[in-house]
C-alpha cells in the first residue's frame, strides 16, 4: 500500500503541471504587421513555429493522460489493499479506518486532477 500511495503522490505531482526536460517553452515572436505573413519580425518561419508549438503541447498532452492512468491504477490498487486490509481485520479496526480516510483523501485527488478514473484502468 505504501508503494500504491508513492505512485499516487508521484502520478498526481506530474498531474500538477510538470513539464518534460527535453520539451522547453517555445517562445513565439511577436507576428509582423500582416496577420497572413508566413515569417514573423526576426526571421522566424510562422508555420514551422506554429508546428513547434503544436509538437510540444501534443506532447504534453500525452504525458499528461497517461499521468492519470497511472494515477487511476494506483488509486485502484489502494483500493484493493484498504478492501483485503479491512477484510483481515475487524471493519471498526482503527487501521481500517485510517485506511479508509486515506483512500478518500486519494480519490479525491485523482478526481481533481484526472476526472472520472474508467474501471480497469
Amino acid at each position: 500500500m505504501r508503494q500504491a500511495a508513492f505512485v499516487l503522490a508521484f502520478a498526481l505531482g506530474a498531474c500538477a503541471g510538470a513539464r518534460p526536460a527535453s520539451a522547453p517553452p517555445v517562445t513565439m515572436p511577436a507576428p509582423s504587421a500582416t496577420p497572413a505573413a508566413t515569417v514573423w519580425a526576426g526571421g522566424v518561419d510562422r508555420g514551422q513555429a506554429l508546428e513547434a508549438e503544436i509538437n510540444r503541447t501534443s506532447v504534453e498532452l500525452e504525458l499528461a493522460v497517461a499521468q492519470c492512468l497511472v494515477a487511476c491504477r494506483a488509486l485502484a490498487s489502494m483500493e484493493r489493499a484498504v478492501e483485503q486490509l479491512c477484510v483481515l481485520s475487524e471493519q471498526e479496526d482503527e487501521r481500517c479506518k485510517r485506511a479508509r480516510e486515506r483512500l478518500v483523501r486519494a480519490r479525491e485527488l485523482v478526481m481533481r486532477a484526472c476526472g472520472t478514473c474508467v474501471a480497469g484502468q
